[in-house]
C-alpha cells in the first residue's frame, strides 16, 4: 500500500484520495479548512460528518449561590467568586472557586445550588455528576462533594460526604464559618 501523509487538505493516500475511482478493499478519511471528516468507503461512496475542531479560550462567569428548600436560610457571601468554562461540543468544562469571609456566613437547612454557565441538556444522561470537588468550613470540617444536576436544569445541587456510604445535602450551615471554601471542578452534557 503506498505511503499516506497529512497536508492541509486532510489525510492523502496516493490511488485513493478521491472517492472516484475507490479500490473495493479500503477507505479514505480526510477533512479540509471547513471541519468537515469525510470518509470514502470502499463503493466510493461519501460521507461527511461535522466536527468542530477549532480550540476555544475558558470564558469567566460569576457563580450565583442559592439554598433550596430547608428553613432559617441565610446564603453565604464569599471574598473571592470567581468560574470560569469551556464548551467542546456537546460537553461544558466547569471550575469554580468560592473563598473567604466576604459577609454573611451560611446559615439554615437549605442546600446549596451553584447557578451554571449553561442550561444542561434535556437529555443529560442520569442526575447525578459525582465527585465535584471540596468545601471547607474551618478546622476540622472538610468534606469531598458530590453534585448532581437535572435534565434541563440551570444549577447544580451539592451534597457531602459524611462517612461510609451517607451523602447529605450540603446546606447553610455547612458554610457558616469565617474561613470557608467550596472548589468544584465538574463536566456535563448541553444540548
Amino acid at each position: 500500500m503506498p505511503r499516506s501523509y497529512l497536508t492541509d487538505k486532510g489525510l492523502i493516500i496516493p490511488e485513493v484520495a478521491n472517492c472516484a475511482p475507490e479500490p473495493a478493499n479500503h477507505g479514505t478519511l480526510y477533512t479540509g479548512s471547513d471541519n468537515i471528516l469525510r470518509f470514502c468507503d470502499g463503493d466510493a461512496v461519501l460521507h461527511a460528518v461535522v466536527f468542530d475542531f477549532t480550540v476555544t479560550d475558558w470564558t469567566t462567569f460569576t457563580p450565583t449561590v442559592t439554598l433550596v428548600g430547608g428553613a432559617g436560610n441565610t446564603v453565604p457571601v464569599y471574598t473571592t467568586n470567581s468560574g470560569r468554562y469551556v464548551q467542546y461540543g456537546k460537553m461544558v468544562y466547569v471550575d469554580v472557586f468560592l473563598d473567604g469571609d466576604g459577609g454573611a456566613e451560611g446559615a439554615g437547612t437549605g442546600q446549596i445550588n451553584i447557578a451554571l454557565p449553561v442550561a444542561a441538556g434535556a437529555s443529560l444522561n442520569g442526575n447525578g455528576v459525582g465527585q465535584v470537588g471540596l468545601a471547607d468550613n474551618g478546622a476540622g470540617e472538610n468534606y469531598p462533594l458530590y453534585g448532581s444536576i437535572a435534565q434541563g436544569g440551570t444549577t447544580i445541587s451539592l451534597e457531602r460526604w459524611t462517612s461510609i456510604k451517607v451523602l447529605a445535602a450540603l446546606d447553610g450551615d455547612d458554610q457558616d464559618n469565617v474561613v470557608r471554601c467550596l472548589n468544584l471542578h465538574f463536566w456535563y452534557e448541553v444540548d
